[in-house]
C-alpha cells in the first residue's frame, strides 16, 4: 500500500489502550502495511480524537485514519 495509515489512539486506560493498538498494528502490518507508512498519534483522552483526525484528515497524507 502506498498511501500512509495514521493510527490515533487515547492515552486514556493505557493498559488497554496499549493491547488495542499492539493488535492493530499487527493487523496492518499482516495486511501488507508497511511500518513506516504508519503514523501512531497519542491523545490524552476521547474528546482530543475527533480533532486530531480531522487535522491529519486535512493534510491528505494519509489513505485511512484509525482511531482507538
Amino acid at each position: 500500500m502506498k498511501k500512509k495509515i495514521a493510527v490515533i489512539a487515547s492515552e486514556f486506560n493505557e493498559d488497554i489502550m496499549d493491547n488495542l493498538l499492539s493488535c492493530c498494528l499487527k493487523e496492518l502490518q499482516a495486511h501488507g502495511v508497511k511500518k513506516q507508512n504508519i503514523k501512531t498519534v497519542r491523545v490524552p483522552g476521547a474528546y482530543e480524537i475527533p480533532f486530531v483526525a480531522n487535522e491529519l484528515a486535512l493534510t491528505k497524507k494519509y489513505g485511512a485514519i484509525i482511531t482507538l
